[in-house]
């Protein structure tokens, strides 16, 4: 940074004086090193927020004040957390001066809408929270080939995502967006070979449609709907290897009958599922370890058949 005139005229002046003899050299000194101190201080690189920071192999908090110094400390830092409000429209939070930042949030920081470009020159970050803000859209080139593994959106207030929004990801394995406002569901997940669990619960959707795993068809995933109005279920839902878990609890369902894959937990409890149909008890849920079923509707009339099913965890009322 070029030193301010008045700065680079009094050294001048300074030195001259010193030059000229020893005697007031030794009188000058201190004010030429308070000079240089000042300069250090102008030229400084700062940060305008305060936050919380660890540094590695230290599960200590270290606190840092907004608009100081930059600290070797907070340069080393692994994890970040912001602890103050941020201008409602996040253009660019540049933290590239921690070098060995893995995790990032942003928790309850007001921030209404994200631009592209706002997370670049981040290559170590692993886990990135940003939650509890008043968030509405998700557009393309917000995330879009970043290197993290973990993104939490959870807690805001996400209407509307592009499909391509978590495109190039190569790295992602888990993506949360609970507790949002999403009514449908149409993210396609191009590029991202890592991914295994995809967290909805708590939004508004209602249709699961075709191809929202069509990317993702090798893949063993851990996909959790709990807690939205789904309602209808497109048959290519099930067109992946395997899922680890499948959770459609507190949904809208009335029936239930897929050509299934693999599942290890599958969870529709608390819908309005009467019955299942013998061909589906027949030829699905022995693809299934665990069943749970309760909290539905069931029709007296298909007790003799769910009772059959000894992977399946279901009560009914009496008959």
């Amino acid at each position: 940074m070029p030193l301010f005139s008045s700065h680079r005229e009094t050294i001048k002046s300074y030195l001259r004086t010193i030059l000229a003899g020893p005697a007031k050299m030794l009188l000058l000194l201190p004010k030429l090193l308070f000079c240089l101190h000042s300069i250090k201080l102008i030229s400084a690189v700062t940060f305008d927020f305060s936050l919380i920071y660890f540094v590695p192999n230290n599960t200590r908090q270290h606190q840092f004040p907004a608009r100081r110094e930059i600290s070797e400390g907070l340069r080393n830092a692994t994890t970040i957390v912001l602890n103050q409000q941020v201008p409602m429209i996040l253009r660019s939070f540049d933290v590239s001066f921690a070098r060995n930042l893995e995790s990032l949030s942003l928790h309850d920081c007001g921030i209404n809408e994200i631009e592209s470009g706002s997370f670049k020159n981040l290559s170590s970050l692993k886990h990135l929270n940003i939650t509890k803000n008043n968030i509405k859209i998700i557009k393309d080139d917000i995330f879009n080939h970043m290197g993290v593994n973990v993104l939490n959106l959870s807690y805001n207030k996400l209407a509307t995502i592009s499909p391509s929004a978590f495109d190039n990801m190569a790295n992602l394995t888990d993506l949360i967006l609970d507790y949002n406002e999403l009514t449908s569901y149409s993210i396609w997940f191009e590029n991202c070979p890592k991914l295994i669990t995809i967290s909805l619960q708590f939004n508004f959707i209602q249709y699961l449609p075709a191809g929202i795993y069509a990317n993702l068809l090798d893949h063993k995933l851990k996909a959790y709907f709990s807690y939205n109005k789904i309602n209808k279920i497109h048959e290519d839902l099930f067109d992946v290897e395997e899922f680890t878990d499948l959770y459609l609890d507190h949904n809208e369902l009335e029936e239930f009958d897929f050509t299934l894959c693999k599942i290890d937990t599958l969870s529709l409890q608390t819908n309005q599922i009467e019955c299942l149909s013998e061909e589906f008890i027949k030829n699905e849920v022995g693809k299934v370890t665990r069943f749970f079923l309760g909290d539905n509707p069931i029709n007296c009339s298909c007790y003799d058949q769910l009772s059959t099913i000894q992977n399946m965890l279901v009560s009914f009322s009496e008959c």
